[in-house]
């Protein structure tokens, strides 16, 4: 007998939350921050585009929050179907996966890659613009 555990709903819009931002972006910080844009990720079609970025800049997770506290209309949470939902997660999930083979995992800078830039990392792996104080009192 195998026991297999489901994911919740919370963790699986957490993953599309975190597989669309693999989508989006290029580069990591050395502490694990997304950095840089990618640039061939638009030769994706639209409906995948939209989906992405519907995860990536949170309105999906807005939209259910909002259905689930009640904060919309009382016709559309009644209307509200919490497992297609899930369904509609778990697909998302499947199709953003598909295209995450085609681009690659975002790549993770060094330390010297992110000075070189012009950034300083301390102690903490907090990542702030170098500034040069010599210029900043002339």
């Amino acid at each position: 007998m195998e026991i297999t555990i489901e994911k919740s709903l919370a963790e699986l819009m957490e993953e599309a939350f975190y597989l669309s931002l693999n989508i989006v972006y290029e580069t990591l910080s050395p502490n694990g921050h997304y950095f840089d844009e990618r640039e061939n990720f638009h030769n994706l079609p639209e409906s995948i585009l939209d989906t992405v970025f519907g995860w990536a800049d949170g309105l999906y997770h807005g939209m259910y929050q909002r259905i689930s506290t009640g904060r919309c209309p009382t016709q559309t949470t009644i209307d509200f179907d919490i497992g297609d939902w899930e369904t509609t997660v778990k697909v998302n999930i499947r199709m953003m996966k598909e295209a995450l083979k085609m681009l690659g995992m975002p790549r993770k800078m060094t330390y010297d890659e992110m000075w070189a830039r012009g950034y300083t990392v301390v102690e903490t792996q907090a990542i702030f613009p170098r500034v040069d104080l010599a210029e900043r009192l002339t």
